[in-house]
């Protein structure tokens, strides 16, 4: 099929994105350049495989400061290479500098660029102090498979550090080696001070067991008195998932007399049941408030029976590790109207009553183009006054409860006035937050992560000491509801019944529905339990990489091979013809990054001779997870007819917190023509915390796929269409002569939906 049937059919056109955005022209020379090595294939028995992993060299910034002033340069000044809001650190040390060094951020470099020749001059009093600003280096939430804030607090980490053993000395240290300990320090101040009032009383908390842990608690009263405020670039607010509550505060920490805390699942578990077989008594507030202060010493000691089975696989265990100082209304396509409501306790730990004022704001506001309001997001706190009563008697005995009150804190939002979603995990897959952003149209030219989030604060104001805030934030995509209703021997018929949203459809021929492994593992890899909850089994360090359908197709894109260098197929097959390989992964127990955890290795051998010649895997642009953006790569593993270089053809066509991956690579990159078979086989890994093998496809590892893509078993009319807003789209297809016999593997189409909800991401129909 030519590519320019494509076009002005997919509102991200394959076109588009691979003749233009998605060709790594001079990146890809970057990123091969700094390729040091590729681990040799191995043999062709499943258990014997390990992911495709590269070393890249890395220069610290300091060391390229040292390496300058040793080559004699009297000032050094560093750009950094990629884009970022600000400079790189040099807090990670080493090397011997001699002369005065500065970074810059990629902008402020290419602007010096054009001052080349011109005299400029530098001074160390006249500067923008970058006092509570977000390091460029630092983590990025929200928390793939629930959508979770993260982090959850900010603190300094790009500094210098008191050097052990010198007495005064000090040392470059950052890095969240720098932060945590700072938080740490903190956390076990708080955990001090509430014991020395009687309000902890648990000489040894969250670490004797059994018993239930005091962290949330914790960690709830350093986010609500964090400073609000931390920044990108000296001026710019950090959005939430950037800095999570903000700089921790310990001084306000500790002078607070209040503390809010997120209780939704908590509370859920206590009114829905589940607590079996569990005997609560007494009311979900009283018992909210036990479980917090351990108002009863019970908690503490691990006598109540819902902590026989505490901490590992049970429900109670679940509902307390998600409370937290933060409302997490998580991400979603939203096609219609949606609401969401979190409960808040409030508790006060004075003993004189107090009355508390709720309100919510946005955190961007405005005409600017990351501008929340009036954007089709709307928060509000149920009430929006409350009296709390005081506490009589601070550590009081068994059976006094703490004062305490639940509020509702409830998101609408309607899909009408949403932004339409442009962010993809590919070309735009390091789009955080740019503050440099000068494109007139933003929201397609340089879209970020933050135009899209929504986000701000419930701040409960108690009057002095005791005004203290949560952060919230939502993620929100303006999703269609494409799904398959109706098939017959030459059709599929496919209904939208979104209203505002048009559903665009990849159609890709199916080769394997693969069972679903299981939900969350142990540490020994045994099944755990039916249904994953985000917070089980902390410390597993595993992530299940579960393959749910395998499919692909092939398209033209003219000129192609001549733009990438690659040679014309001959002997009378298609030139310039690109192959996707599409892979879904069953949504639980993870929605698995577009970078980490998850790598695809597809094993081709290009003649069917039972001998690999070529893998086709997915990874971050700079193969170290220093990019963002994810790429497809070309690795050559049969050196019988000569090596090419290891190499990134495409991004792949993946998105944020998505089930769906589609791998693109130019047919002749991998010896792959349209007039003979080929094989392969997918291995799904666990690229990020063990390297393991995590499931394969076909489902029996070691056996393969065959397939011809000028020969398909079923054909159908287009590759990519739209399903109109509440409207439907039929889709016919062929079965040509032949097909049986040359596309054996092929069971019937995969649909792979751009823009969808959680978990109807893709469908399959699989025909005689």
């Amino acid at each position: 099929m030519d590519c320019r049937e494509l076009q002005g059919r997919l509102l991200r056109s394959l076109c588009a994105l691979a003749a233009a955005t998605a060709l790594l022209g001079a990146g890809s020379e970057q990123a091969r350049a700094q390729v040091v090595g590729v681990n040799p294939y191995q043999s062709q028995v499943c258990a014997a495989f390990g992911p495709i992993r590269q070393e890249v060299e890395q220069i610290l910034v300091s060391i390229k400061a040292a390496n300058g002033s040793a080559a004699g340069a009297v000032l050094v000044i560093i750009a950094n290479n990629a884009f970022s809001n600000t400079p790189p650190t040099f807090s990670y040390g080493g090397g011997v500098v001699t002369v005065p060094a500065l970074s810059i951020t990629q902008n402020e470099g290419v602007t010096l660029k054009t001052l080349l020749g011109q005299t400029a001059s530098t001074s160390d009093t006249d500067f923008v102090a970058l006092q509570d600003d977000i390091v460029a280096s630092s983590g990025r939430g929200p928390r793939i498979a629930d959508g979770d804030i993260k982090p959850d607090i900010a603190a300094p980490g790009a500094s210098v550090s008191a050097e052990v053993g010198t007495g005064n000395g000090k040392t470059a240290f950052g890095g969240t080696s720098g932060s945590a300990p700072m938080v740490s320090g903190a956390a076990a101040l708080i955990v001090q001070d509430l014991e020395m009032s009687g309000l902890l009383r648990d000489a040894n908390p969250g670490v004797a067991l059994p018993g239930i842990s005091a962290a949330p608690l914790v960690k709830a009263l350093l986010m609500n008195t964090a400073m609000p405020n931390t920044t990108i670039g000296g001026s710019y607010l950090a959005p939430i998932t950037l800095q999570g509550a903000g700089r921790v505060d310990v001084l306000d920490a500790y002078n607070t007399q209040t503390v809010a805390l997120d209780v939704t699942d908590l509370y859920n578990w206590l009114m829905t049941g589940e607590d079996f077989p569990c005997t609560v008594s007494t009311s979900p507030t009283n018992f909210i408030q036990e479980a917090v202060f351990g108002a009863t010493s019970e908690f503490y000691n691990g006598s109540y029976d819902c902590l026989s089975a505490y901490p590992f696989g049970n429900d109670f265990f679940n509902a307390w590790n998600s409370t937290t100082g933060s409302l997490s209304f998580g991400y979603d396509g939203v096609s219609g109207s949606w609401s969401a409501t979190r409960k808040v306790a409030i508790f006060n730990l004075d003993t004189a009553a107090r009355t508390y004022k709720l309100s919510t704001a946005f955190r961007y506001t405005g005409n600017g183009h990351d501008a929340d309001n009036n954007k089709g997001v709307s928060i509000s706190a149920s009430p929006s006054v409350v009296t709390v009563p005081g506490w009589p008697t601070i550590g009081g005995g068994p059976g006094q409860p703490l004062p305490v009150a639940l509020v509702d804190v409830t998101v609408k939002i309607n899909a009408k006035n949403l932004r339409d979603w442009t962010l993809d995990a590919g070309t735009f897959g390091a789009s955080g937050t740019n503050i440099f952003c000068s494109n007139p149209n933003p929201q397609s030219g340089c879209p970020t992560l933050t135009m899209f989030e929504y986000d701000g604060f419930l701040t409960i104001d108690g009057g002095a000491d005791n005004t203290v805030r949560l952060p919230w934030q939502v993620l929100p995509k303006k999703a269609a509801r494409t799904e398959v209703f109706k098939v017959t021997s030459n059709s599929v018929k496919l209904r939208n019944p979104a209203s505002y949203k048009s559903g665009d459809t990849d159609v890709l021929a199916l080769v394997e529905v693969s069972p679903n492994n299981c939900e969350i593992v142990d540490t020994l890899g045994n099944c755990v339990e039916e249904n994953y909850v985000p917070g089980l089994l902390p410390g597993i360090n595993a992530t299940a990489i579960d393959i749910h359908e395998v499919g692909l197709r092939s398209y033209v894109v003219p000129g192609l091979n001549a733009a990438v260098g690659l040679p014309a197929p001959g002997h009378g097959a298609v030139n310039d013809e690109v192959i996707d390989f599409g892979v879904t992964v069953y949504d639980k127990p993870f929605r698995a990054s577009h970078n980490y955890p998850v790598e695809f290795d597809i094993y081709v051998d290009s003649n069917a001779d039972g001998v690999d010649d070529y893998v086709v895997f997915n990874a971050d642009l700079n193969l170290n997870a220093s990019d963002g953006r994810n790429a497809v790569f070309v690795a050559d593993v049969n050196p019988a007819d000569g090596t090419r270089p290891l190499r990134p053809y495409f991004y792949s066509f993946t998105d944020f917190n998505s089930q769906n991956w589609i791998l693109p690579v130019p047919a002749a990159a991998i010896g792959v023509t349209n007039t003979q078979p080929f094989k392969f086989f997918v291995l799904a890994f666990d690229a990020y915390f063990t390297g393991d093998l995590w499931d394969c496809s076909p489902f029996a590892c070691g056996t393969y796929h065959q397939f011809q893509t000028g020969l398909a078993k079923y054909q159908p009319v287009t590759m990519a269409f739209q399903v109109p807003a509440k409207g439907n789209y039929t889709l016919t297809f062929s079965k040509p002569g032949g097909g049986a016999a040359a596309s054996p593997s092929q069971i019937g189409l995969l649909f792979m939906y751009r823009d969808a909800r959680v978990g109807a991401e893709s469908s399959h129909v699989i025909l005689p």
